[in-house]
């Protein structure tokens, strides 16, 4: 009798085997084709999926680099289905609300580290600059946080309307602002350190404070407005 789940060719059995070595290993020792490959048998359960691994890895020349692409691009890739892109696409958001779920369960955050941890991992998988705003309560508990802007790959402005319209709709007494640098890059530019001082003065002077101004890259974070913020 044929394997059902491998449609009877050469390769049956391959994909129990490497679903049990995943369960006993991990993926330590995993090569980045066997780890697609392995992803792969999820999106298309009957087809031998060693073959697609290999020439995704070569067109976008990593694994980061396969779930980074777009998904118009993706599907026109022969053997890459709509659902097999929407999985692919799936694995950095997933890994994010992760990593989200997983190391922070408070709405108080303890410290301004754990604050840019949060938010290192908040930012997974993001390509665009995205600017986001945190409002916290007078005992620095999290309020909401809200993505004002979204921009290039290079760049996105700061509406500073909306960022005060929301914080003064959610009575929030500080403010935070994060953004990304999508080329890996974590130190500020010129720009940001201008514009978050120009925002800092407007909002001090509205009686919401800007307490920081985070920007994450590459796995990092640094801040700008150095010391404003004691443990909390």
């Amino acid at each position: 009798m044929k394997d059902a789940e491998n449609g009877g060719n050469c390769h049956a059995g391959h994909r129990k085997r490497l679903k049990k070595r995943f369960l006993d290993e991990g993926l330590e020792n995993f090569q980045d084709h066997n780890i697609l490959e392995l992803l792969l048998f999820y999106g298309i359960p009957r087809k031998d999926t060693n073959e697609l691994a290999h020439t995704l890895l070569r067109r976008f020349g990593s694994l980061s680099g396969v779930f980074d692409a777009d998904f118009d691009i993706l599907t026109s890739v022969n053997g890459v289905s709509e659902n097999t892109a929407v999985l692919l696409k799936l694995i950095p958001r997933l890994a994010r609300a992760y990593l989200l779920d997983h190391h922070t369960r408070t709405t108080q955050f303890g410290s301004i580290g754990k604050l840019g941890h949060y938010l290192v991992n908040y930012y997974v998988g993001e390509q665009k600059e995205k600017l986001t705003a945190l409002y916290f309560n007078s005992r620095m508990e999290l309020l909401d946080m809200v993505t004002i802007s979204v921009g290039t790959v290079i760049s996105t402005e700061i509406p500073v309307r909306r960022i005060a319209e929301v914080g003064f709709a959610k009575n929030a007494a500080y403010l935070i602002l994060a953004h990304n640098h999508p080329d890996g890059n974590p130190y500020p530019s010129q720009e940001d350190i201008l514009l978050t001082e120009q925002v800092g003065e407007l909002f001090s002077n509205l009686g919401m404070p800007l307490l920081e101004h985070f920007v994450i890259g590459d796995g990092g974070y640094r801040t700008i407005c150095s010391g404003a913020i004691p443990e909390f």
